[in-house]
């Protein structure tokens, strides 16, 4: 099934119709690492590593591997896990944006026991 975009240009309808993709491993692979370090900054990009490619009919579909990190939750007591990200194979347009997250478990005391 083809992805169609409003106000797409014809020569990528052509494109689509001929069954041509833009989108390779390597240059989804590419854009998904662009995204990651321009939304995330580039330890976060580092964290996600490896990063894992796999073919979908229409698209790629690109995880990152990091693991919920407990110890140190973000504002809100977020912990943040993997990134996974949808590149479609006719356009490159990136079709999914998600990051998977968790809530800690215990929350830390607010009261320092030493005291």
């Amino acid at each position: 099934m083809a992805i169609s975009v409003a106000n797409e240009d014809p020569s990528m309808i052509l494109r689509r119709a001929h069954g041509e993709e833009l989108a390779s491993r390597e240059i989804a692979l590419s854009l998904a690492k662009m995204v990651i370090e321009r939304t995330y900054g580039k330890d976060e990009l580092t964290a996600q590593l490896p990063i894992n490619v796999t073919e979908l009919p229409n698209s790629w579909l690109i995880e990152g591997s990091k693991d919920y990190d407990y110890s140190n939750p973000e504002e809100d007591y977020l912990v943040l896990g993997r990134i996974t990200i949808e590149i479609a194979k006719a356009n490159c347009q990136v079709l999914q944006f998600s990051r998977y997250a968790d809530f800690a478990l215990q929350q830390p005391s607010l009261v320092d026991p030493n005291d």
